[in-house]
């Protein structure tokens, strides 16, 4: 089979989670922008505008794992060690 792109993904409960609260939060600006603007071509637009970026927001969800920040960030020791390195390659010539 080719792509999996155009079939749906079964959710981590992680993710179910997190969809629900964007959807939340757009339900509730959706919610107080509908209350202070009256019907219009505008609000017409920025409707299906905010009803996209909500699709777009889940799709990201839904197609990617959360990165866990802390696997990507180096420890000092291992910022210490590189840079050692670097000294020691270019007192070689390494990089000349």
């Amino acid at each position: 089979m080719g792509t999996d792109r155009f079939y749906s993904k079964k959710l981590s409960d992680d993710q179910l989670d997190r969809v629900d609260l964007i959807r939340q939060n757009f339900t509730q600006l959706y919610d107080y922008l509908d209350s202070e603007i009256p019907t219009s071509r505008e609000k017409d637009i920025y409707t299906t505008k905010m009803e996209e970026a909500c699709m777009w927001a889940v799709k990201a969800v839904s197609n990617y794992e959360p990165i866990e920040f802390e696997e990507f960030v180096p420890t000092t020791e291992q910022i210490a060690e590189q840079m050692k390195k670097i000294q020691d390659n270019l007192k070689k010539g390494v990089y000349e």
